[in-house]
Formats: structure tokens, C-alpha cells, sequence
């Protein structure tokens, strides 16, 4: 497990999390970690949840990161 990589100290938490399908996640703890892509950084808590394939990012880190742009306007041409 990559959080065990990092030797940080899981915390207890309280908050619900689920999948796509509204099926709750199995929360193991959660820590803070700073996250930089490129050079962008931010502070997030990291969630761990047991049995999960892929990473996920919560929105607030994906804004601050600056990984998705908003398109305020789409033109057609014809």
C-alpha cells in the first residue's frame, strides 16, 4: 500500500464516502499530505480506502491543481 510507503499515521474519520454507483467505500483512515503537479501545490486529506484499484481525487484538489479547465463557451463551425 502506497500510504505505508509514506509512514504517515492514519487518522480515524467519520466521513461517508461512496463510488460512482453510491456504494459506501471501505475508509481505512486519512491523512494530509501536500500533492504538487507541476507547479501547482495544495494541501488535501488523503482518504484510504480498502480494496480500492484506482487513486481519486476529490474536486478541491482537481481545482487547485489545476488539472481540469472550465470551458465557459463552445463555438460550432460549419
Amino acid at each position: 500500500m502506497v500510504f505505508k510507503k509514506l509512514k504517515c499515521k492514519l487518522s480515524e474519520t467519520k466521513r461517508t464516502l461512496t463510488g460512482p454507483s453510491e456504494q459506501k467505500l471501505r475508509v481505512m483512515g486519512v491523512f494530509t499530505a501536500q500533492i504538487k503537479v507541476h507547479e501547482s501545490e495544495t494541501e488535501q486529506q488523503i482518504f484510504v480506502v480498502k480494496g480500492l484499484k484506482s487513486p481519486l481525487l476529490r474536486r478541491p484538489a482537481i481545482i487547485a491543481l489545476k488539472l481540469v479547465s472550465v470551458v465557459h463557451t463552445v463555438l460550432q463551425t460549419r
